[in-house]
C-alpha cells in the first residue's frame, strides 16, 4: 500500500508540474501573440478625399487664381486698346483713296498694331498657362504632402480619390462621370474636411503676425 501511494503521489506531482510549466509557458507565449493579433496592420486603414473640393476651398489657390484673373483682364484691356486704335486709323482712312500712299501708310499701320497684338497675346497666353500649371502643381503637392502627414499620424496606408459632388441626372456628362467613378460607395473614410482645415490652419499661421503652431 506504501509502494501504490508513493506512486499515486509522484503522479500526481508529475502531472502538476505539467500543468503549472504550461501554465508559466503560456504567460511568457500569450502576451507576445495578443499583441502581435492588436498591433496596427500597415496598409489596412483607408481613407478617401476630394481634390477637387480641396482645390475649390483652398484659400492659397483660390487668391492666385484671382491674381491671374486680375491680370488676364488687365492685358484684354491692351488688346481692346489697340481695338480702337485700329478703329481709329480705319476712320482715318476714309479721306484718302485706296491708291493713295497715305491710305497705303494707314493700312501698313493696322497691319503692324494687328501682328504684334497676335504676337503678344500668343506670348501672353503661353506665360499664362506656365503660371496656371505652377499654381496648380505647387498647390496639389502641399495637399499630397499634408494628406501624408494626416495619414501618417492616425495610421492610414492607403488614401483614394473621389468625387463627393451628386450626380446631376439632368446633365449627361455628370451622369456619365458618376458611373465612371472609382468610389461608388464610403462609409465614414472621408477626410476631405479635416484635410482643408490643416490647409486653413497652416496658412492662418504662416501669415505676417501670426502665432507660432505649436
Amino acid at each position: 500500500m506504501d509502494d501504490q501511494l508513493q506512486q499515486g503521489v509522484l503522479t500526481v506531482t508529475k502531472q502538476f508540474s505539467h500543468a503549472l510549466l504550461v501554465a508559466v509557458s503560456f504567460l511568457f507565449v500569450a502576451p507576445t501573440a495578443l499583441l502581435a493579433q492588436n498591433a496596427p496592420q500597415p496598409g489596412t486603414r483607408i481613407a478617401v478625399v476630394d481634390i477637387s473640393y480641396i482645390f475649390k476651398n483652398h484659400p492659397g489657390f483660390k487668391s492666385k487664381m484671382e491674381q491671374m484673373k486680375t491680370e488676364v483682364q488687365a492685358f484684354e484691356e491692351t488688346l481692346r486698346g489697340r481695338g480702337e486704335q485700329i478703329k481709329t486709323i480705319s476712320e482715318e482712312m476714309k479721306a484718302f483713296k485706296s491708291s493713295s500712299p497715305e491710305y497705303k501708310a494707314k493700312e501698313a499701320q493696322i497691319l503692324k498694331i494687328q501682328a504684334d497684338g497676335q504676337a503678344a497675346a500668343a506670348l501672353k497666353k503661353k506665360d499664362f498657362l506656365e503660371k496656371e500649371s505652377q499654381i496648380y502643381y505647387s498647390t496639389y503637392n502641399e495637399v499630397v504632402s499634408i494628406i501624408r502627414e494626416f495619414s501618417l499620424k492616425h495610421g492610414i496606408g492607403l488614401v483614394v480619390r473621389f468625387n463627393s459632388e451628386d450626380i446631376n441626372q439632368e446633365k449627361r456628362e455628370s451622369v456619365l462621370e458618376g458611373i465612371n467613378r472609382a468610389v461608388v460607395f464610403q462609409h465614414r473614410l472621408n477626410i476631405t474636411t479635416l484635410i482643408l482645415d490643416s490647409i486653413n490652419r497652416s496658412a492662418v499661421a504662416t501669415k505676417p503676425g501670426a502665432p507660432a503652431r505649436q
